[in-house]
């Protein structure tokens, strides 16, 4: 997998050498802020948006999404469907704003699907807790389930709940 910093990407931008700029964060993610010009695949639907948006598989893709971790798995799809040049931008997101990159922003900003992961995954480890205090221990078993769940994704950097609150519709 090729990868650029996010300083190198700031000047690629500059000089207007970004051709192909994809974005993979959800669509509501991108509509609350995302680089001029950049279009949106998001991650899930990749392999049935990209062939149709880039016909060139010899194009020079970047790839970004919040802070490098979608796109890096991105970029391995993207070899994976044919495409040899494709390159996530480590940091994303987060350090392109950082740099100063211009970015369109939306007057309501989108919550971002990590901070509605920590909501949910929270509300339910509490949920569990209360309702195993109060109710029947067994509903501890949800608290202990989420806390799996939370070491599951902190150690494979795959967060399931993210991916299912990524399709909800108020993420759409």
């Amino acid at each position: 997998m090729k990868h650029i910093l996010a300083e190198e990407a700031q000047e690629l931008l500059k000089n207007n050498q970004c051709h192909w700029l994809i974005d993979v964060r959800s669509p509501a993610e991108f509509k609350a802020s995302h680089i001029e010009g950049a279009k949106n695949i998001p991650l899930d639907h990749l392999d049935d948006m990209v062939t149709e948006i880039v016909k060139d598989k010899n194009a020079t893709l970047y790839l970004m999404c919040s802070c490098g971790n979608r796109s890096g798995k991105a970029c391995a799809e993207m070899e994976h469907l044919g495409y040899q040049n494709a390159i996530s931008i480590e940091g994303g997101m987060i350090d392109l704003k950082k740099l100063g990159v211009k970015v369109v922003e939306e007057q309501h900003k989108m919550m971002s699907i990590e901070r509605q992961v920590r909501i949910v995954a929270g509300s339910l480890v509490l949920l569990g807790l209360l309702l195993g205090v109060f109710l029947n221990p067994a509903w501890l078993l949800l608290s202990g389930f989420v806390g799996s769940g939370l070491v599951f994704a902190g150690i494979t950097d795959t967060c399931g709940m993210g991916l299912l609150l990524a399709k909800m519709p108020w993420n759409q």
